[in-house]
C-alpha cells in the first residue's frame, strides 16, 4: 500500500502538494519528514490555503498574487491570510498635483505630434509648393498648438516651453 505525504512550507505551513512515501527496506512508508505528514489536507477551494498548523491542517484566507494598493501604493500580496489594513483593489484618486502633472504631460506630448505633423505642411510653404490643403493643415495645426501652449503656461507658468 502506498502512503502519501503532504509537502507544507515549513516557513508559514502552506500546503505545497504531495508526493508518494519512500519506503524502509522491510517495505514501511517512511513517514516522519520534515516539512510533510501523511494528514491529508481539506480541499481549500478558492481564496483558501491549507495551512499545518503542527498538528492539523487549518483553512486560512489566501490572496497570494494579488495585485491592489496599500496605504496607496501599489503592492502584491505574498503571504495567505486576510487582507492586510489598508488593502485596497481599485487605485487612489489622484490629488490635484498628480493631475496636473499628468495634463502637463498629455500637453508636452501631443505639442511633441503637432511639431511632426507640421514638418510635411512647412516644408511646402519653404519650397513654395504649399497646396491649400497644406496651408490649411499647417493653420490648425498651429491654432491648436496655441491653444495647448497657453493651458501649459496657465500649469506651469510664463517660463513654460
Amino acid at each position: 500500500m502506498t502512503v502519501e505525504l503532504y509537502i507544507f512550507d515549513l516557513k508559514n505551513g502552506v500546503y505545497l502538494g504531495s508526493r508518494p512515501a519512500q519506503t524502509r527496506p522491510n517495505g514501511a512508508p517512511i513517514t516522519d519528514c520534515i516539512g510533510a505528514t501523511p494528514v491529508a489536507p481539506p480541499e481549500a477551494g478558492e481564496g483558501r490555503a491549507a495551512v499545518w498548523n503542527g498538528s492539523t491542517w487549518e483553512l486560512k484566507e489566501d490572496h497570494r498574487g494579488k495585485t491592489g494598493w496599500l496605504n496607496g501604493r501599489p503592492h502584491i500580496i505574498t503571504d495567505y491570510g486576510p487582507y492586510p489594513e489598508g488593502w485596497s483593489s481599485e487605485p487612489p484618486e489622484p490629488d490635484e498635483a498628480e493631475l496636473q502633472a499628468q495634463r502637463i504631460a498629455e500637453i508636452k506630448a501631443r505639442l511633441q505630434e503637432i511639431d511632426a505633423a507640421s514638418i510635411r505642411p512647412l516644408r511646402a510653404k519653404a519650397a513654395g509648393t504649399a497646396t491649400a490643403a497644406d496651408e490649411a493643415r499647417y493653420t490648425e495645426l498651429e491654432r491648436e498648438a496655441a491653444e495647448l501652449r497657453a493651458e501649459l503656461a496657465g500649469l506651469e507658468g510664463p517660463a513654460a516651453d
